[in-house]
């Protein structure tokens, strides 16, 4: 802590002190002494405590200047021997290339005898040893030649028969290309084909479930409502003790197929704006008929709808 502000801290005190003598007796006269005497303490121990903050603030100071010597003093020895090790790091490095460039010249050297001796003994017995050395190379050679020759033959067959197959695989693809375009015209323009096709998806739906026909399900039967009416139901699949389930299929198909072709999304959101109003006309539709009320109708309160799309 700094000793002029110590000093200064000290005169203040001081100063407030006589003042409050001065005070004393100035107050003692207006019948005010005990009050202002209770203040004064109170004062005074404001001054005490600030004098301990005081206290261990230069305390704290002194502990804090010491680390910092204490840092600094570590801080020049690291230098120190940081610069030692750098300086025989560089000397390593230094021998090191010594030694490097050293090595590469006997390595030159002892190269260049090796060759040298190896070709005089090359040059020597090659010319009549390659003859021997390359006969079998050679008959190889021509052993492959004429096995790529006869698999090139069989390949230009294969090929040929590969392309009749090809051709009859895209004569069926076409042709079951055009059956679904036409099932696709059919189910856009007819809603009764649409929900023809919507049952049988539904009954093909139940088979593949292990249902069958009159034993778990009945398809497109009638019944009565409560004010004699007959509507027919598409299929009601048969649960123990003589419970139903009612299940309708609707079928969606032109808003959806637009929805698929479309080339924008602006297109695409006004397309699934309409198929999901279709869907809701739908709901309502099939919730207005209050299926589960029927006469012999044993269902829960609600009905299933398929929908195939």
């Amino acid at each position: 802590m700094n000793i002029e502000l110590v000093i200064g801290i000290t005169v203040v005190i001081t100063t407030v002190a006589a003042a409050a003598v001065t005070w004393i007796f100035a107050t003692r006269k207006t019948g005010r002494l005990d009050a202002e005497i209770a203040r004064l303490q109170g004062e005074n121990k404001q001054l005490d405590e600030y004098a301990r903050k005081l206290e261990a603030a230069e305390q704290k100071y002194t502990e804090l200047h010491d680390e910092w010597r204490r840092l600094r003093e570590d801080h020049k020895r690291l230098q120190g021997v940081r610069a030692e090790r750098d300086e025989q790091h560089n000397k390593q490095l230094q021998q090191f290339g010594e030694q490097k460039e050293a090595l590469k010249k006997e390595f030159e050297n002892l190269a260049n005898r090796i060759f040298e001796q190896k070709g005089k003994t090359f040059s020597e017995t090659s010319k009549s040893s390659l003859d021997v050395m390359l006969k079998p190379f050679k008959e190889q050679l021509d052993g492959f030649q004429k096995r790529i020759n006869d698999i090139h033959t069989e390949s230009v067959k294969g090929t040929t028969t590969l392309g009749a197959e090809i051709n009859k695989v895209r004569d069926v693809g076409l042709k079951m290309q055009e059956e679904a375009n036409n099932l696709t015209a059919a189910l856009k323009g007819s809603s009764q084909q649409r929900g023809a096709w919507g049952e049988a998806q539904l009954e093909r739906t139940l088979q593949l479930s292990g249902l069958h026909e009159g034993h778990h399900y009945e398809g497109q039967e009638s019944f009565k409502d409560p004010e004699g009416k007959s509507k027919r139901i598409d299929y009601v699949v048969k649960l123990p003790d003589g419970k139903h389930l009612i299940i309708d299929s609707k079928v969606n198909l032109p808003d959806y197929d637009r929805a698929v072709s479309a080339q924008t999304d602006e297109d695409i959101k006004l397309a699934l704006s309409a198929h999901v109003a279709a869907v809701k006309r739908h709901i309502d539709d099939l919730a207005s008929k209050d299926y589960t009320n029927l006469i012999g109708m044993n269902s829960p309160s609600y009905v299933l709808m398929f929908m195939p799309i």
